[in-house]
């Protein structure tokens, strides 16, 4: 048994001194996945402030970041492809009205529509053959009536 022992000591990794190695410099890559609301952003930050080893990796780890962000190219339309797409985005927004208070001022004026025809409807149904035919009914039905009852 002692001699197995030997071997898990010997093959153990070499820890460096604790000013050089932090055991939560790899949560602190992290940070740049969190938002300021969550609680471990707070706590991994706190930590942050007060360990140069999880700082110094950090600091690293954003400038390599930035780094490698200037060799990813922009994307660039070919000028035929862009001319398609602008000429088929102008046709979509004729055909889909995505502005609100145009949608709203459209709305508006279609129920006045609906309101003002209703009104028209109205109007023609008060002068047409079978409501004069009932106004003369009424007046006979008034006149008898008003006769029998004085």
């Amino acid at each position: 048994m002692d001699s197995s022992r030997r071997n898990v000591i010997v093959s153990a990794p070499v820890l460096r001194p604790a000013s050089d190695n932090c055991i939560h410099t790899k949560n602190v890559f992290s940070l740049l996945d969190l938002t300021e609301e969550e609680e471990s952003f707070h706590r991994i930050k706190k930590h942050m402030d007060t360990c140069p080893v999880c700082e110094s990796a950090f600091r690293k780890f954003e400038q390599k970041n930035l780094e490698t962000k200037v060799f990813i190219p922009k994307p660039q339309i070919d000028s035929e492809t862009k001319m398609v797409f602008e000429s088929e985005v102008h046709e979509l927004f004729k055909t889909f009205d995505f502005n609100e208070k145009t949608r709203l001022r459209k709305k508006i004026k279609s129920n006045f529509k609906k309101i003002d025809m209703a009104g028209l409807d109205f109007v023609k149904n008060l002068g047409s053959k079978n409501m004069l035919k009932t106004y003369a009914l009424g007046a006979v039905l008034f006149v008898i009536l008003r006769q029998f009852f004085n």
